[in-house]
């Protein structure tokens, strides 16, 4: 298997993983504020940190397996 080893395949490479980083960030982030906000059903529902938490990588896998399926369709 043939690695692809220049400049442009780093930064290829590199933009994706943070824009990784940038989505999960966001999702606790987003959790975090709803979790905060004045909507009863919500707040009830993320009130302890173990749903919190459920919720959040819940999202993140989500997250995950919709981006593995767009990838294995374009490609």
């Amino acid at each position: 298997m043939a690695r692809d080893f220049s400049f442009r395949s780093f930064v290829r490479e590199l933009g994706s993983r943070l824009a990784a980083a940038g989505v999960v960030l966001g999702i606790f982030f987003g959790l975090a504020r709803l979790k905060t906000a004045d909507i009863p059903v919500v707040s009830a529902a993320l009130e302890t940190q173990f749903a919190f938490f459920v919720a959040a990588f819940g999202l993140v896998g989500l997250a995950a397996a919709l981006w593995i399926g767009f990838r294995q369709y374009t490609e």
